[in-house]
């Protein structure tokens, strides 16, 4: 059975019987819809002929537009609310990825970073700004003894941004053909111009890598990227050291059910989207145990043409950070996603040390999103 879609607003049935499970899945799918704000009716199909007529293995379920979305599991309101986000507030599910900055200190792991974009530029037929902020009072890993004269050394510093520019830095890894480049050295500071740049509507993406070379423990690069990360007004992703685009098939979106975070989940989606990836929307608990543990768990297909497959997770840990990465492991994931509200810091999901934990120790890319908390 495939109704047509309402020209007025979606269509929303519930299938089963009225039993006990039924009624507490009407019940949070009701909350989910009040919290979103969405005033729109639940049709209930009841008649066990009508629902012999759906494609359906098990009641309750849940069918908009005529898809099938939920079925024989008693989702949580978080769980209605993200999937609802999805399919009934597509407005907030546009993320352009045109124009990929890539900031440099010229270190290696900036390098790596540098490489990451230009493949996922070729891949999404995008264009790459490599951008170097000079900090006169700054030293660079790749020259020995900066030129004391700041018109030398920029000079110096134009000729390695040149360098990488032309693929003459790495012949292991030359820039990909067809690949839109430019650079820009401007003078500043490095947190400061990538939060102006971030708010330009020309840049949608920042990347960079999640340590760097500036000091002999690597940690300057990394705190800049974590501020950077808290900060910007566009997404950032952050690349570990050593890390190769190789497109992205299983992505963890850790979710911290947050007010206002609702509008990430359409974005999180039309990223999976592009690269045909699996999306664990995951929800850690902190809890008294060792190691950790996943307490439940439903999966199913976005109706919507393009929406690939999805996972709602809830894991209890002992410490919400490892219990993350176990989970990420476990499900071979090769992209993490972490969301944060404009007016807070990422701290707001964990405390400073464990911040810079994740952002330091990560093994695979880790995304930072913003929104309007």
């Amino acid at each position: 059975m495939n109704p047509k879609r309402s020209s007025e607003h979606p269509r929303i049935e519930l299938l089963g019987i009225g039993s006990a499970r039924h009624r507490a899945f009407r019940a949070n799918l009701e909350e989910a819809l009040q919290a979103l704000h969405l005033s729109i009716p639940i049709q209930e199909v009841s008649e066990i002929s009508a629902l012999l007529q759906y494609d359906i293995s098990g009641i309750p379920a849940l069918v908009i537009n005529g898809k099938v979305v939920f079925q024989k599991v008693l989702p949580s309101v978080e769980d209605f609310k993200i999937v609802l986000s999805v399919l009934l507030q597509p407005e907030n599910g546009h993320f352009e990825l045109q124009q990929l900055v890539v900031p440099t200190d010229f270190s290696e792991l900036a390098d790596n970073a540098y490489q990451f974009a230009l493949d996922l530029a070729r891949e999404q037929d995008a264009s790459v700004q490599l951008i170097h902020i000079h900090q006169p009072k700054a030293t660079v890993p790749s020259m020995p003894q900066p030129a004391s004269d700041q018109v030398e050394l920029l000079n110096q510093k134009r000729n390695l941004m040149r360098r990488r520019i032309s693929g003459e830095h790495d012949s292991l890894y030359p820039n990909p053909e067809g690949v839109r480049v430019e650079d820009l050295i401007i003078t500043g500071s490095v947190v400061e111009e990538l939060k102006s740049l971030s708010r330009l509507g020309q840049t949608d993406l920042i990347l960079m890598g999640t340590t760097g070379e500036n000091r002999a423990n690597g940690r300057l690069w990394g705190s800049i990227s974590s501020t950077v990360a808290r900060k910007a007004a566009c997404p950032v992703l952050l690349v570990p050291p050593f890390v190769r685009y190789q497109g992205f098939s299983r992505i963890v979106y850790a979710s911290n059910f947050q007010p206002g975070e609702e509008h990430i989940w359409p974005q999180v989606m039309e990223w999976a989207a592009r690269f045909g990836a699996d999306v664990h929307f995951v929800h850690i608990e902190e809890a008294e145990l060792h190691g950790y543990s996943v307490q439940r768990t439903s999966s199913g297909y976005f109706p919507n043409a393009g929406r690939p497959l999805f996972h709602l997770a809830t894991v209890d840990s002992n410490d919400m950070l490892d219990g993350l990465s176990q989970y990420a492991e476990d499900q071979q994931a090769d992209l993490l996603i972490m969301a944060t509200p404009h007016r807070r810091f990422l701290e707001d999901w964990f405390h400073r040390s464990a911040t810079r934990r994740v952002i330091f120790n990560t093994a695979i890319p880790l995304m930072v999103m913003h929104f309007n908390g």
